[in-house]
């Protein structure tokens, strides 16, 4: 169960967000296999001011920056989290037209035991969560 944190320009349309939205939770079901209904979501929008980096970092040249965080259960391997990186992009590109230079990807990774979903109970480590 990933939880997503996208956080954008407030000058972004709110169909420019549902489409970022949805690219980077397609890229979630197809690179690392998720299912279609495990989606939770925080999207964030901020003055221009309030999203600071570096515009050439790594020869990398960034204009407007959507960052995106995901927290998921550890275990997928480096060629799946290069996979998951590579639809992200692809995806924001042709559904919101974000530049591939502009998305930053982080993961960070925890155990199952580290996720409630509801009721205080850590799903993920009963048999109806371990299935996911």
């Amino acid at each position: 169960m990933p939880l997503v944190r996208i956080d954008a320009r407030s000058d972004k349309s709110p169909e420019t967000l549902r489409a970022i939205s949805g690219g980077v939770h397609r890229a979630l079901v197809d690179a690392i296999g998720i299912p279609e209904d495990d989606r939770f979501q925080i999207l964030t929008t901020h003055p221009a001011h309030e999203l600071v980096f570096d515009g050439h970092y790594l020869g990398v040249e960034r204009r407007d920056v959507v960052f995106v965080q995901i927290t998921l259960v550890r275990g997928r391997d480096d060629a799946k989290k290069q996979d998951l990186y590579r639809r992200v992009v692809a995806n924001l590109e042709s559904d919101a037209g974000i530049r591939p230079q502009d998305v930053v990807v982080t993961l960070t990774e925890n155990e199952r035991v580290d996720w409630s979903v509801g009721d205080g109970v850590a799903q993920l480590v009963t048999d109806q969560g371990s299935k996911r």
